[in-house]
């Protein structure tokens, strides 16, 4: 982990290492989302698989 300088004045947005910082996040934001959606993707896939199982047997 980073560890953030004492003194924030000096902490401006144009230095590299706040812009690497913010890349992280910004990844870290969008590799949620991601897996987010594809979880909620497979719930509903195993939902649909399993009303089709039940149809299946019942039938």
């Amino acid at each position: 982990m980073i560890s953030l300088p004492k003194n924030r004045s000096k902490w401006t947005t144009n230095t590299p290492s706040y812009q690497v910082m913010e890349r992280v996040e910004n990844l870290r934001e969008t590799l949620y989302l991601k897996v987010m959606v594809s979880s909620m993707f497979s719930t509903y896939k195993l939902g649909c698989i399993s009303e089709y199982l039940v149809l299946y047997i019942r039938a």
